[in-house]
């Protein structure tokens, strides 16, 4: 596995919790809508963490970030929704 796919695939299940989570604090408006922000922030530092320095800044500040947004609105419109 390629370390572009790994980025991909580390944000999208971060952008599923992050859904999962942004449903849960429905009753707190802004800090369902600020969870994908906050998941945004802990998967830089998730990459700082692991050390993953063959990185570069695109890597792992760019890669992936539409991923986990799109990823974060499904689930929680699906949640939402049922």
């Amino acid at each position: 596995m390629q370390k572009e796919d790994k980025i991909v695939i580390i944000r999208g299940i971060i952008g599923v919790i992050a859904g999962v989570l942004s449903f849960l604090f429905l009753n707190n408006e802004i800090i369902a809508f600020l969870m994908p922000l906050i998941a945004y922030i802990v998967s830089i530092f998730l990459f700082f963490i692991y050390k993953f320095d063959h990185f570069g800044k695109w890597d792992i500040y760019g890669r992936g970030v539409l991923i986990l947004f799109s990823a974060w609105i499904l689930i929680f419109l699906i949640l939402y929704n049922v």
